[in-house]
This record gives structure tokens, sequence and C-alpha cells, in this order.
């Protein structure tokens, strides 16, 4: 196994684990809900499957099965894992995907338009991530006196 494998099979488990701790699974789980969870697993199982005339890529295919679990469990977990995001979990995504922008540009081959287009969203979630803590610590300060 290569060290860029590697890599993805350890951000698959890391995946995993935080998608069970969105949907928080210290709660009592129905069967059901053990159902959609498998429904997810399968369904993002189907990004190793080869199209016609592909040439094999293990670690494309396993970033292809991350990408559909990850969509399909924000579908079909969606009234439990809204509650829980928060301006700060959207903040850390977004300076994860910074910190791989910084580190693989050129491998990327990204347009700079694209990257410059993608600051628009990360100053948003800046703005509200640091109002949102500067709120909260007024309100704090001012209960207080």
């Amino acid at each position: 196994m290569d060290a860029d494998l590697a890599l993805v099979v350890w951000f698959a488990a890391g995946v995993a684990v935080q998608a069970l701790l969105v949907i928080r699974v210290d709660r009592h789980w129905r069967m059901v809900d053990w159902g959609i969870l498998a429904i997810c697993v399968g369904v993002g199982a189907s990004g190793m499957l080869p199209s016609k005339n592909e040439v094999y890529l293990p670690l494309e295919s396993l970033l292809m099965c991350i990408g559909i679990f990850g969509f399909t469990l924000a579908i079909l977990f969606e009234k439990r894992i809204l509650p829980v995001i928060n301006e700060k979990i959207v903040l850390s995504y977004t300076l994860i995907f910074w910190y791989a922008i910084y580190v693989d540009f050129q491998k990327l081959g990204l347009p700079d338009w694209l990257v410059f287009a993608s600051l628009v969203p990360t100053s948003a979630t800046l703005i509200i991530a640091f109002t949102q803590v500067f709120m909260e610590r007024r309100n704090s300060f001012l209960r207080k006196c």
C-alpha cells in the first residue's frame, strides 16, 4: 500500500467516526437507523465499482466512496445532522479545505479563478464564525455587569 492510499484509508476511517459522532451513536438506535446507515455504507461502496473502459485506480475509487457515502449520509440523516452543525464546524472544514489546496495546489491543476472564487464562501464563513464568538462574549460580559 503506497503512502497516498494509506492516507486516504485513514481519512475514510476518520470520516466514518465523525459521521457516527455527528449523528449521535450514543443514543438508543432503532433498527431503521441501522438500516439507513447500512444503506449509506452500501451506496458509498458503489464508488469502488469500475465503469466501462476504466483503468482501475484504488485511490480515486476510495475517494469516490467517501464522497458518495458523505452525500448519502447527509441526505438520509439530514434532520439529525443539521441541528449539530454550527459555524465553528463549518470554519474547521473550511480551514482543512484551504490547507489541502495550499499543500497540493500545483498537483490539483485548479484554475486560479476557481481558487479565488472559493474565497467568497470562506470570507462569509470567517465573518459569521467570528461575529458569533464576539456576540457571545459580549452578551456574557453584559450579563455579568
